[in-house]
């Protein structure tokens, strides 16, 4: 197993830096305080957090739209290694696989947000909200 934590490790959700911002800290330590921090911004998150209604939209559109929001910044990230690795064929042999698996992904997570969107935006996902728009108004008031 690597003495890497970048490649031994899994974030868990309460992190809120990702770890593409981390590792351009050097410091073990200061990445370290930085999850913490971001810990701490989570929980007083989750505390104010009231899962209902997200602005316009139910919260599980809003939850789905930050995921691919963060598949895009994956892809740009996944991009960006691409575009300043140079050309492959000064690579070694290894690092030149990197850099084709990094493209492919790419394009991979492209693809699953787009996913997202598109049934964030179906006809079929504003047909289901309407459907249970009306189902809600359609209810009999509870008597007192």
């Amino acid at each position: 197993m690597s003495s890497d934590p970048y490649v031994t490790r899994r974030p868990s959700n309460e992190e809120s830096f990702r770890e593409t911002l981390l590792i351009q800290i050097a410091d073990r330590e200061d990445r370290e305080a930085l999850r913490r921090v971001g810990c701490l911004l989570y929980t007083l998150a989750l505390e104010a957090f009231r899962p209902s209604r997200h602005g316009d939209e139910p919260v599980l559109h809003a939850w789905m739209r930050a995921v691919s929001v963060d598949l895009h910044f994956l892809e740009g990230y996944l991009a960006s290694i691409v575009e300043d690795a140079g050309e492959p064929e000064d690579l070694p042999a290894d690092e030149a696989a990197l850099i084709a698996l990094a493209g492919e992904l790419a394009g991979k997570v492209c693809a699953l947000a787009e996913e997202i969107e598109a049934k964030l935006r179906s006809p079929c996902s504003d047909k289901e909200r309407n459907l249970m728009a009306d189902d809600s108004e359609s209810q009999p008031a509870a008597e007192a």
